[in-house]
C-alpha cells in the first residue's frame, strides 16, 4: 500500500511503502479465497476509519495526533482487480467492471448505449452470494448477475465501480500498442511485407459445403432472421468474408453484422425483428441484380454499373465465373468485359463457389510490420538520438532472437520508433496504407494524451474521440481484427481521469518494480517459510533505508552510506522513475567536481542581458564594460560558472560537448510565441544584484535553434498533420544567433532523427518532442496547422488527494487530524 498523502517523489520509496503482506505460493489464490486474505487488512482499515488511531507522539506533533484513513484506488492488472473486487473475470459474460454490457455485444461501439453499473446493487447481489448456502446458489448468482463478494465491500465508503481503476499501463502499453503490433499486424523481420488484409495467424474456419453455403445464401437473401441464426458458425463466417464484412470470433456478432448488412444494401429487405416473416416475393437483392443486369444489357458505362451495392456486383460475377475480390470499380469492369451469359437468379442463387476467389487471395505474407518495413525502422533506430531517460526499444525488435518486450520498451518502439518510419514511409501514400496510418496514429495519440503527468478537461477530450476513431476505422480497415475486453475497457479510462486526475498516480509501474524485486529472489522452494522471511527483510530494508537519510547518521557512517548507496543506485531510465520525481520551481545546475568560472562571449551576454531586461520590461541591467553610468541601472559582469548538467522536473540536461543526446530541447522564450527546437550549449550559473542590492543566483542555458522549413518545403513535411504524436521535420543546420533561456522554460527533450525527405532539397533532422508533463504540440506547432485544439487553455489540476499532512489538517486542535488516503498496489 502506498500513502496518497504524500507527493510522488517520496510516495513509492521503499521506507514509505507499506508492505502489507505476501500470500503463500506457489500458486495464486482461487477467486473467493483471496478473502481470507483481506480480512485483517479490511478489519485495520475499518479502525482507521471509523474511530481513528491516536498516536501519542509523532516527529512533528510531541502531543499526540489522531490519524485517519482510507482506502480507495485498487490498482492491479486486470485479472488480479476483477479477483479482488469481486468482479468476474474479463472473460465472462459480465466482462467489464465499470458497465453491464455483456460479452457478445463487445463489439458495440456507442458508449451511451452501454448499461451502467450501480454500486448498491451490487452490494446487493455480492450479500446475496455471500449469503447463499451452497457453491452450487453462489455459482447462479455470479452466472446472473456477474459479482462475487469481496472482503473489501465492508468498508462503508469503498465504490466496487468507481474504485476498481483501470491500469494503463496493462492496458495501453502491453494491451492496446502490443496486440496492434503483434496481431493486427503482425511483426516479424523474416516474413515479406503485406498489408493487413487479413489478420496475421488468423485461424479461419473450415469450409462448410456447397450445400451448406448455398442454403445460408438462400437465408440471408430470403429468409428471416431465425432462419438465418440456423446457420452453423462456419457457415455465417464465410457469408461475411464472401460480403467483406467484419468476423468475429462470437456467432451472435456475426449474424448481427450480417443483419446490418441486409438493411444498409435495401430499405426494402424484411424487419429483421420480425422472424416470423417469410418473404414470398423475390428478395430485394434479387430484384436489384435484375435492375444492374438490365443496365449492363443495355451498354451503360462501368462507373454506372458500380452505383450498385457491391453484393450485387458480386453475385453478377459469380453468375459468370468472375473472379470476385477488388472494389466496386473492378468488378463493374470485369462485368463489362465479360461474354458469358449470368446463371439465372432463380436457378440456385449459388452465390459461393467451391473455391472462393478472396480464400484464394488470403496473402500468406499478411504481416504488416515484415522485413522491408522492419529494416527501415532498424535502420531510423541507429540514426535517432535519444536522451539517457528513455528506456529504448531493443535493436533487434521483431527478429526471433528478440524476446518479451518491457511496457516501457512497447511504449518507446510504437510512440518514437515506429512514428519516425511509418510516416516517413505512408505519408505521402494514398489508399489503404494511407488509412493504416491514421488508424495508428489515432491509438498512439490516445494512449500519449492519456500518459500526460498533468490532465485537464481537453485532454480528456482529446483522448476520447481519438480512441473511439481508433475502434471504429479498425473495425473497417481488419474485418479479422478482434474487439478484445482491453479494447472495451481503454473506453472507461477517460472517466478514470475525470475523477482521479493524471495515471502516474494509478497505474502499477510500482507494483510491478516490487513483482520483478520478488521474481530475483534466490528460493528453496520452501513455500510457507519464504514469504515470512521475504516480508521480514523487505520491512529492515526499508528500515535501513529511513535510517540512513537522517543527517546524525549519515554524518557518523559517511563511508558505508556511500557504499551502500552505490550498490543500490538505481537505472534512472523508465516510467515510474520518471513519474515519481517532484516538479522542482527553481532548479539550479549542477558544477563539476572543480568549480569552473568563465566568461560568456558577447554574444552570449548580450542574449542574457536581452532576457533579464525583457521580463522586467525596461533596461535596468547593463554591461559593466559600459561607460554609461545612469541612475537605476545595474551593472553586471560576464563571468559565469559552468555546470556540467541540470536537473529540471526530475530529468537531466546536458550541453552538446557532453552529451549530445541530452542536449536536443524544445523550449519557449518570452518573444516567441511558439515553442522551438534546438541544443543546449552551455548551462552556467551567474550571480547579480538587484535593484534593492540583494544577491541573486541563478541558473541559465544557452540554445542553438534548429532551422524552420520554408513555406515551400513545409508541403513536403507529412508528419505535422499528426497534431499530438508526429512531430515536424527541421533542416538539419542550425541557427547563428543563440538564446538564453531559464530552465522553466525548457519543455522536454526531443527524439532526432536525420532523414533525407523527397522533395526538400536540404537534410533535415525529425524532431519528436518527448513531454511527458503535459500535451505541447499545438503550441510546438503554432500557426503552421490549425487544429480546434491548437490555442486551448491547460487547466489545473484539482488533485483528489492532499499532498501534505498540513493541507489536510483542518483547523481543529490535536483530535481533528489528517485523513489519509492509501491506494492498493496488487501485484
Amino acid at each position: 500500500m502506498v500513502c496518497l498523502n504524500l507527493p510522488p517523489h517520496l510516495r513509492y520509496l521503499p521506507e514509505n511503502t507499506f508492505l502489507v503482506g505476501i500470500i503463500p505460493g506457489p500458486t495464486k489464490s482461487s477467486l473467493e479465497q483471496i478473502n481470507h486474505f483481506l480480512r485483517p487488512l479490511v478489519d485495520d482499515l475499518l479502525t482507521f476509519w471509523n474511530a481513528g488511531v491516536f498516536y501519542t507522539r509523532t516527529a512533528a506533533y510531541p502531543l499526540g495526533r489522531l490519524v485517519r484513513c482510507a482506502l480507495i484506488p485498487l490498482i492491479c492488472d486486470l485479472p488480479a482487480a476483477r479477483q479482488v473486487s469481486g468482479h468476474g473475470a474479463h472473460s465472462s459474460t459480465y466482462f467489464c467492471s465499470f458497465c453491464k454490457l455483456r460479452l457478445d455485444q463487445i463489439e458495440n461501439l456507442n458508449p451511451s448505449t452501454w448499461p451502467k453499473r450501480d454500486p448498491r446493487e451490487h452490494r446487493r447481489h455480492a450479500e446475496e452470494w455471500q449469503a447463499a448456502t451452497n457453491a452450487e446458489a453462489r455459482a447462479s448468482i455470479f452466472r446472473k448477475h456477474g459479482v462475487r463478494w469481496s472482503e473489501l465491500l465492508r468498508l462503508p465508503y469503498w465504490d466496487p465501480i468507481a474504485f476498481t481503476i483501470i491500469d494503463t499501463m496493462h492496458n495501453h502499453y502491453l494491451g492496446l500498442l502490443k496486440t496492434h503490433c503483434r496481431e493486427i499486424w503482425g511483426m516479424n523481420v523474416d516474413i515479406e511485407d503485406g498489408d493487413g488484409t487479413y489478420v496475421h495467424d488468423y485461424k479461419t474456419p473450415p469450409r462448410p459445403s456447397d450445400v451448406e453455403l448455398n442454403e445460408g445464401m438462400q437465408r440471408l437473401y430470403n429468409g428471416t432472421v431465425k432462419e438465418l441464426a440456423g446457420c452453423r458458425k462456419n457457415v455465417l463466417w464465410h457469408l461475411c468474408f464472401e460480403h467483406d464484412l467484419q468476423r468475429a470470433k462470437k456467432k451472435k456478432q456475426l449474424l448481427d453484422n450480417l443483419v446490418r448488412w441486409v438493411r444498409h444494401t435495401s430499405t426494402n429487405a424484411p424487419n429483421p425483428s420480425d422472424e416470423n416473416h417469410k418473404s414470398t416475393s423475390p428478395s430485394p437483392i434479387d430484384v436489384q441484380i435484375k435492375k444492374a443486369e438490365q443496365s449492363l444489357k443495355r451498354g451503360s458505362q462501368p462507373k454506372t454499373i458500380a452505383r450498385s451495392p457491391k453484393a450485387v456486383l458480386v453475385a453478377m460475377c459469380t453468375a459468370r465465373d468472375l473472379d470476385t475480390s477488388g472494389v466496386k470499380a473492378v468488378l463493374a469492369g470485369r462485368l463489362e468485359n465479360s461474354t458469358s451469359p449470368p446463371t439465372p437468379v432463380g436457378a440456385g442463387v449459388s452465390t459461393l463457389s467451391n473455391t472462393s476467389p478472396h480464400t484464394d487471395n488470403r496473402d500468406a505474407s499478411s504481416v504488416v510490420l515484415g522485413r522491408d518495413t522492419l529494416t527501415q525502422v532498424h535502420e531510423d533506430m541507429k540514426r535517432t538520438q535519444l536522451p539517457s531517460w528513455i528506456s529504448p526499444a531493443p535493436s533487434n525488435i521483431g527478429s526471433e532472437q528478440r524476446g518479451k518486450l518491457s511496457a516501457d520498451q512497447w511504449f518507446s518502439a510504437c510512440s518514437i520508433h515506429l512514428p519516425v518510419t511509418l510516416v516517413r514511409l505512408w505519408g505521402h501514400e494514398q489508399g489503404r496504407k494511407q488509412k493504416m496510418l491514421e488508424n495508428y496514429m489515432d491509438l498512439l495519440t490516445a494512449v500519449i494524451v492519456c500518459s500526460m503527468r498533468e490532465t485537464s478537461h481537453e485532454h480528456i477530450l482529446v483522448y476520447n474521440a481519438s480512441l473511439m476513431r481508433y475502434l471504429r476505422s479498425l473495425k473497417e480497415l481488419y474485418k479479422e481484427a478482434e474487439i478484445k475486453p482491453n479494447h472495451h475497457v481503454a473506453v472507461h479510462v477517460g472517466e478514470f481521469l475525470q475523477a482521479f486526475g493524471p495515471v502516474h498516480s494509478i497505474r502499477t509501474f510500482f507494483s510491478e518494480r516490487m513483482n520483478y524485486l520478488l521474481m530475483r529472489q534466490n528460493t528453496s522452494g520452501k513455500f510457507g517459510e519464504l514469504e515470512l522471511t521475504y516480508l521480514n527483510h523487505a520491512c529492515r530494508a526499508s528500515n535501513l533505508r529511513g535510517l540512513i537519510q537522517r543527517d546524525g547518521v549519515r554524518q557518523i557512517t559517511e563511508e558505508l552510506v556511500g557504499v551502500y548507496d552505490a550498490v543500490y543506485h538505481e537505472d534512472r531510465r523508465g516510467t515510474r522513475l520518471r513519474d515519481s520525481v517532484m516538479i522542482n520551481a527553481s532548479p539550479l545546475g549542477v558544477h563539476g567536481k572543480r568549480t569552473k568560472a568563465m566568461t560568456i562571449s558577447d554574444a552570449e551576454f548580450e542574449a542574457l542581458l536581452h532576457l533579464l531586461n525583457l521580463e522586467l520590461g525596461q533596461e535596468i541591467y547593463v554591461d559593466v564594460r559600459s561607460l554609461r553610468i545612469v541612475p537605476g541601472r545595474v551593472h553586471i559582469r560576464n563571468s559565469v560558472i559552468s555546470c556540467k548538467k541540470i536537473f529540471i522536473n526530475g530529468v537531466t540536461y546536458r550541453p552538446y560537448s557532453a552529451s549530445p543526446n541530452d542536449s536536443n530541447v524544445v523550449f519557449t522564450h518570452p518573444q516567441i510565441r511558439v515553442s522551438r527546437a534546438g541544443r543546449v550549449k552551455q548551462i552556467f550559473t551567474h550571480t547579480r544584484h538587484d535593484t534593492q542590492g540583494h544577491e541573486i543566483q541563478e541558473s541559465f542555458l544557452i540554445v542553438e535553434c534548429l532551422q524552420e522549413l520554408t513555406e515551400t518545403d513545409l508541403v513536403h513535411d507529412p508528419y505535422r498533420r499528426f497534431l499530438h504524436a508526429g512531430g515536424r521535420l527541421c533542416y538539419d543546420s542550425y541557427l547563428a544567433d543563440v538564446i538564453v533561456i531559464r530552465p522553466t522554460r525548457v519543455i522536454s527533450h526531443f527524439a532526432k532523427t536525420p532523414m533525407i525527405v523527397p522533395g526538400i532539397s536540404r537534410s533535415c533532422v525529425h524532431v519528436l518532442a518527448l513531454d511527458r508533463v503535459r500535451d505541447i504540440w499545438c503550441q510546438f506547432l503554432g500557426p503552421l496547422n490549425s487544429h480546434s485544439f491548437m490555442n486551448m487553455q491547460m487547466l489545473d489540476l484539482v488533485s483528489p488527494m492532499p499532498d501534505s499532512d498540513e493541507e489536510a489538517e483542518g483547523e481543529g486542535g490535536e483530535d481533528d487530524g489528517p485523513i489519509e488516503f492509501w491506494e492498493t498496489l496488487a501485484g
